[in-house]
């Protein structure tokens, strides 16, 4: 009460909290249901608001609506209930735990709430979690279709996996193994992001994390025959500096996988990042030492950080087409819990030239890279690099 509409929105987070912990019949067994899902969507790659994915106040709203429709369900039961539910969910249905508030309450200034019919923004989010307090907003938003595209699949395989144990066919540890994305595709980008000390990471990492879904969106080309699958976990390494850690070269490598679609021999990159190279390049704030690097890696040469026991495994499946045709499915009204399928993509193309962004070069002068002329690249199966 007598906030302006930007202090309201500010503390929005905290009045959502408890409308939250109200609403919910049972404040355990929802408190141990919520922290099972987080801990599934950190280990399942899925876990970041500001990549596009299932952030905190999503994953209390979802876990939220399931309580609310089993008040006296028990922990184990809410968790399977949860998995199957949202698997089979239309997106294109909000999920809310109460009517919409269209008028604010006694104090407070009208603010504009989430509307579809007056809001074409609204209208063409592919998902929607409501906040139960004013002014109710998506909290899902940031979510784009790859994004969704690998929530719909985990959470298929999750309500798969659940199914089996409460029929005794799988047990617990099942359901939370370590996620085996990097099994599951051929082909990837990795952006690395460094700076010579603490304070330099902090501020390019976090300019560059939240330019990270403009690159997302623009390696999802189907028009390309691409499409990409990015994963929420960002590896992050220190070389350390004994004498001053603060001072320690830093590290942070964050991956995406892409598809190609059949019969596409020749991937131009280029223009697929060149808007997010563009948004870091100008930015006023870069340091000398501010890198930024872009790499076509195949799982093959993947470094071994990425995989859960430190070590590259065998490839188990052959690697897979993609048909573009698919990238429908995760904006489909239908859903179904049968698991998506697995395995890699597979497509006859050569590397990619490292797409660099150093920090030496003047912040604003744009980022080149040698590439072979065009008719060189017709002659040969390629993905070609960015930034001419």
């Amino acid at each position: 009460v007598g906030q302006d509409e930007a202090g309201v929105r500010s503390i929005n987070a905290t009045r959502v909290a408890q409308v939250l912990l109200r609403t919910v019949p049972n404040l355990e067994n929802f408190k141990l249901t919520l922290r099972a899902v987080k801990y599934w969507a950190k280990i399942r790659g899925l876990y970041s608001n500001v990549l596009g994915f299932l952030g905190g106040i999503n994953c209390a709203i979802l876990v939220a609506w399931v309580c609310k429709r089993h008040p006296t369900a028990l922990p184990s039961t809410l968790l399977g209930l949860f998995f199957e539910t949202f698997a089979s969910w239309g997106w294109h249905f909000p999920v809310s735990l109460c009517p919409v508030m269209s008028t604010p309450p006694p104090g407070v200034l009208t603010m504009p709430v989430w509307d579809p019919v007056s809001n074409h923004r609204d209208a063409m989010r592919l998902m929607t979690i409501l906040t139960p307090a004013y002014p109710t907003m998506n909290s899902s938003y940031n979510v784009e279709l790859p994004q969704l595209r690998r929530i719909y699949s985990e959470f298929c395989e999750a309500a798969n996996t659940a199914s089996d144990i409460m029929n005794g066919k799988a047990k617990w540890k099942d359901l939370f193994r370590p996620n085996d994305f990097f099994h599951q595709h051929q082909h990837f980008l990795q952006v690395r992001i460094s700076a010579p000390n603490g304070e330099d990471f902090r501020s390019w990492f976090g300019l560059c994390e939240s330019k990270l879904r403009v690159l997302i969106i623009g390696l999802e080309a189907p028009e390309r025959g691409i499409q990409s699958f990015p994963y929420a976990t960002i590896f992050h390494h220190t070389h350390d500096n004994s004498e001053n850690p603060e001072e320690c070269l830093r590290e942070a490598s964050f991956f995406i996988a892409f598809r190609i679609a059949l019969g596409v021999e020749n991937v131009e990159l280029r223009f697929c990042i060149n808007e997010f190279l563009h948004k870091v390049n100008f930015w006023e704030g870069r340091r000398l030492g501010m890198d930024l690097m872009i790499e076509h890696v195949k799982q093959e040469n993947l470094p071994s950080f990425v995989f859960p026991d430190k070590a590259k495994l065998p490839r188990v499946e052959k690697a897979k087409v993609v048909n573009s045709e698919s990238s429908k499915e995760a904006t489909s009204s239908e859903r179904s819990t049968q698991k998506p399928p697995k395995g890699p993509s597979k497509a006859p193309l050569q590397s990619l030239r490292p797409v660099e962004n150093r920090g030496e070069r003047p912040p604003h002068s744009p980022v080149s890279s040698t590439n072979p002329s065009p008719a060189k690249r017709a002659k040969k199966k390629t993905i070609s690099g960015a930034g001419d």
